[in-house]
């Protein structure tokens, strides 16, 4: 009994570790939105221009500010009830469904990337990073997720020997 104990608090340590990750990885998608936004500001003014587009430049940011919104709220969401759960606070499972549609994306956004690789207009270097961060954000769902599967079988076992 005390080794299912040790082993779900270990669990529960990577959930919070992994939760913690995944809002890490959030954060960093902002950024690295906005970054991206900045650094190509003449890119997109020419395209703006070159279309005659510029009164969707509101609509276009807002849109573009809801979206990023939107996807760091699921970042949030996941990690800091992967969080609550490994502190053995309100456990949403809900979140898991989240995970899981996060780390299917991660698959495509990672196969998109090397298929539609194109050297003139990205440097091999910038893919590089990109799959490795990527890579790095679905191995900490893919832990995250593990553990919490692990969490519930063994809060289970645990019931069960205590209902003994």
């Amino acid at each position: 009994m005390e080794d299912i104990k040790k082993k779900l608090r270990k669990v529960q340590d990577t959930l919070v570790i992994t939760g913690t990750g995944v809002c890490a990885f959030g954060i960093w998608g902002v950024i690295s939105t906005v970054m991206y936004l900045i650094m190509n500001k003449n890119e997109l003014a020419d395209l703006i221009e070159k279309n005659d587009l510029q009164h969707f430049i509101p609509v276009f940011y807002a849109i573009l500010f809801i979206a990023v919104a939107a996807i760091y709220a699921v970042y949030l969401f996941v990690g800091l009830s992967a969080r609550s759960e490994g502190l053995k606070k309100k456990s949403r499972y809900v979140y898991l469904f989240f995970a899981f549609l996060m780390l299917v994306c991660g698959v495509l956004i990672i196969i998109t990337e090397i298929v539609s690789y194109d050297s003139s207009k990205r440097n091999l270097f910038s893919l590089l990073i990109s799959v490795i961060i990527t890579f790095t954000l679905l191995i900490t769902l893919l832990q995250m997720i593990i553990a919490s599967i692990q969490s519930k079988i063994l809060r289970k076992r645990i019931k069960e020997r205590e209902g003994e």
